[in-house]
């Protein structure tokens, strides 16, 4: 079991519930805020993606994601996950715990596992339109994003994706 530690954080609150290695990684990002939303607390990850938002209400980036019912705040505790999130042009899982008192946010980087599942997918002779739309699927687009912003029609991206059902192995990528 990992040891937790006191950290202090703004507002003169101390982080003592979490262990402080997700306060130290330079990966995952952790911000803690009050049941208004205003920043407690945020990792240096988390600075530096939003900036310094101590003491400020938070409106932006995984805030986007986190859905709050402002008639029933009472009915918000637990948790919230939504992967594969677009935020300033990098992808994040995010993963929101609702304590009742404190919002914690988990950001979680996609950068290395994107890379790693291309580089995984690379010895299977996919032509390089297939290569495109691995690298959108693996994003998390939906055939009609990536129908758009590769300007293909929708029937050339199943052509596409069946051709690549028959070289990838199901493991790889599932029917």
């Amino acid at each position: 079991m990992t040891s937790t530690s006191q950290i202090p954080c703004s507002q003169n609150w101390e982080l003592n519930v979490l262990p402080q290695r997700f306060f130290q990684s330079g990966k995952l990002g952790v911000c803690v805020k009050d049941r208004e939303g205003n920043v407690l607390h945020q990792n240096d990850a988390c600075l530096s993606l939003c900036g310094n938002m101590s003491h400020c209400l938070c409106e932006r980036n995984c805030m986007l994601s986190y859905k709050f019912n402002p008639e029933a705040p009472d009915r918000e505790e637990g948790t919230q996950y939504y992967p594969n999130q677009l935020i300033e042009d990098e992808y994040y899982d995010i993963f929101f715990i609702n304590d009742g008192e404190h919002l914690t946010t988990f950001l979680y980087p996609l950068r290395d596992k994107h890379g790693a599942d291309s580089r995984h997918i690379s010895g299977y002779g996919l032509t390089r339109r297939e290569q495109e739309i691995i690298q959108l699927v693996i994003q998390g687009y939906t055939n009609t994003e990536i129908a758009d912003e590769l300007f293909i029609s929708k029937g050339t991206l199943k052509k596409h994706l069946n051709n690549m059902h028959k070289k990838l192995p199901e493991q790889v990528f599932p029917r």
